[in-house]
């Protein structure tokens, strides 16, 4: 009884995520060194975008470095995507690192905060993402975590952070931590070639699923978490185990897209892709990618395949629709009934978590269907109603 009745609780809330499409942020990362692939991307494909890297000087002007973010900015907000400046990045130079810690001091945070909302207001940007990591995460990074916090918060603006999968680092405190208005889990980089000894796959979809338990047991609402999904993969056949761009492994051959492993090359691939997106939609706020400088901008991209999952999940074109069927018990177990109380013929579609058809059914009006589902392995399904051009698409939980 225990059983079914959590998995009841899980149905409802899958629903309440559904119909908040609104609601399920799509972010993605894009750095400078792919600025020049910025007109390929599709940014209305996207709810978020944070454009990186950058870093201060000793006087707390940040370093443009000779690239025009505006035309990126601009073309993002087109599409009514929320555009955010992401500060620091993983491998930074030694005089960086000094200057991010003279900055972070008690007597320098206000002078160079103040330099950080006036960089946003000049390029009309709409907050900060700040991704500082390991061990640059100093005794300093609280305090001025909470006072660019206020700072931001006076002038209507977002702070987000990327934080590890499944760690937390020790100099990030309680109060901190819930200052962002939501956190970018990268749930990939379990290994690399920082573990030469140790090849396999960097994001398995089980990292996925640890690292969204461990952050909600960080006292984190699954709203304020965003999952990561790599769109690179590290290759531990070549020597120096190089990082290895989507793109470029597809283009090696477009049939690698479906694949998560190319020799001793580990990589997402498109079903992996949406199996997290899914994963995501049931329960956390929204998706990351890191990055999409990496992605094909064709009909293999990542970033497509992560809109079309959320807009599948979350369809419901015809708001009548939703009276016009019925599925019952929820959870089922042996059997799953459908009733088209419509007079118009429908199509009734049964998918598991990965897209893959299950059943298939034409239902006629005003007419019954009972679905054999014992076979079923127990988890999250989609039943899918079309009639005509208008789809709506329901989560439904196998006990």
């Amino acid at each position: 009884m225990k059983k079914y009745y959590l998995a009841f609780a899980l149905f409802f809330f899958c629903l309440r995520i559904l119909v908040s499409q609104q609601d399920f942020k799509v972010v993605g990362y894009l750095s400078s060194q792919y600025f020049d692939l910025s007109d390929q991307i599709d940014y209305s494909k996207l709810t978020h975008l944070n454009i990186g890297f950058f870093n201060p000087n000793f006087t707390g002007y940040l370093l443009e470095n000779g690239y025009d973010i505006d035309p990126i900015v601009q073309a993002a907000k087109q599409e009514g995507v929320t555009v955010l400046i992401t500060l620091g990045e993983r491998f930074m130079a030694s005089n960086t690192l000094v200057a991010w810690e003279y900055l972070q001091l008690p007597a320098n945070r206000t002078g160079f905060i103040r330099k950080i909302i006036d960089f946003i207001q000049d390029h009309e940007l709409d907050g900060v993402d700040m991704n500082l990591q390991w061990f640059d995460i100093g005794n300093h990074y609280s305090p001025f975590v909470l006072q660019l916090r206020d700072s931001l918060t006076a002038h209507g603006l977002l702070l987000s952070v990327a934080l590890p999968g499944d760690y937390r680092y020790p100099n990030l405190t309680d109060e901190a931590l819930q200052a962002f208005d939501y956190i970018n889990v990268m749930a990939f980089d379990l290994t690399g070639p920082w573990e030469s000894n140790s090849p396999g796959q960097h994001s398995p979809y089980i990292l996925a699923v640890q690292s969204i338990n461990f952050w909600q047991a960080h006292d984190v609402t699954a709203d304020r978490l965003n999952l990561g999904v790599p769109f690179y993969g590290w290759d531990f056949g070549n020597s120096g185990i190089p990082a290895v761009a989507y793109r470029d492994i597809v283009a090696l051959n477009p049939a690698n897209a479906q694949l998560d492993k190319v020799g001793e090359l580990y990589y997402n691939g498109i079903p992996t892709i949406r199996a997290k997106t899914n994963l995501a939609l049931a329960n956390v706020g929204g998706i990351m990618m890191w990055q999409i400088g990496h992605d094909t901008f064709d009909e293999n991209a990542l970033l497509t395949t992560v809109y079309n999952t959320v807009a599948e999940a979350t369809d419901i074109e015809d708001p009548l629709m939703a009276a016009t069927i019925r599925a019952y018990p929820s959870p089922f177990t042996q059997n799953l009934y459908i009733d088209n109380e419509s007079s118009e013929a429908c199509t009734i579609r049964l998918t598991d978590v990965n897209g893959r058809m299950v059943q298939q059914h034409l239902l006629n009006g005003l007419s019954s269907l009972t679905m054999a589902v014992q076979d079923l392995t127990p988890g999250f399904y989609f039943l899918q109603q079309q009639s005509g051009t208008a789809v709506r698409t329901v989560k439904l939980v196998k006990g």
